[in-house]
């Protein structure tokens, strides 16, 4: 008889050699095994299945593991992939900070010198002249031409006697300034005659007591004459020198200008 059995639970096989009456003894064996195998499968998979289904676990902690607990799982759903613990710093360095054209750094010198400038500011040049027409003029600030300085330098301060420069030329001995003066002109309007030239010298008390002295040149050479203004009236001219008749008469009918006579 061939004693042929099953690889694991070595149960009796069947087999072509065998007699009838062996195999049918030897696969009643092996039925009763089965069952027996089978058996004991069933309770142990009962047993498990009580198990499973009344033990309980432990959430996990840092130390052991375990079921994760519903916030655990709201929180990790909630983490980024690849997300790490980044602590954002209080203070950046420039070098990381991206400028573009609406955003620069600045530094202290540059911010002091902006500080430093008003607002609406601009680079202005201060020329080094202005032309007259910006100026503004009133009543103790005037500006004057060329020949108006000239023609007032030409005359004498108010008050004094001497010469200082050329005398004033006039072609009106009846309007003169208030001052005391040098005055020269020549078929002038109140001179001792008409023609020929005068230099008058002029004393004022005031604009209506003058005295003029007249001494003649260019025509009227020697001749010395003076008269006076009182309260705004001018008198005649005569001769402020002892002459001869002749003299006089001369003088007298020289023709033109306003008459004089001797003291």
């Amino acid at each position: 008889m061939v004693d042929d059995k099953t690889p694991h639970l070595q149960m009796p096989l069947p087999h072509p050699s065998n007699l009838l009456g062996e195999d049918v003894l030897r696969l009643a064996q092996a039925l009763t095994l089965a069952d027996a195998a089978i058996k004991a499968l069933q309770t142990a998979m009962a047993t498990a299945q009580n198990t499973l289904g009344t033990h309980g676990h432990a959430a996990a902690t840092a130390a052991a593991a375990g079921f994760m607990a519903a916030a655990d799982k709201a929180k990790l759903d909630g983490i980024a992939a690849q997300a790490n613990a980044y602590s954002h710093p209080a203070e950046h360095p420039p070098s990381i900070i991206k400028q573009d054209a609406g955003n620069r750094f600045m530094t202290d010198l540059e911010r002091q010198k902006l500080a430093g400038i008003e607002a609406s500011a601009n680079a202005y040049a201060h020329p080094a002249e202005h032309p007259p027409s910006i100026i503004k003029q009133d009543t103790n600030n005037r500006l004057v031409s060329d020949a108006e300085k000239q023609a007032w330098s030409n005359k004498m301060a108010v008050g004094l006697w001497g010469h200082a420069g050329p005398c004033v030329s006039v072609t009106d001995f009846n309007v003169t300034p208030d001052a005391n003066a040098f005055l020269m002109a020549s078929a002038a309007t109140g001179a001792p005659n008409a023609t020929g030239w005068w230099l008058v010298q002029q004393m004022v008390h005031n604009n209506r007591w003058k005295t003029q002295i007249a001494y003649g040149f260019a025509g009227n050479d020697g001749q010395i004459v003076m008269r006076q203004m009182f309260d705004t009236a001018w008198g005649a001219w005569s001769a402020n020198l002892v002459v001869s008749d002749a003299e006089k008469a001369a003088w007298n009918s020289g023709g033109g200008g306003e008459a004089f006579s001797a003291f």
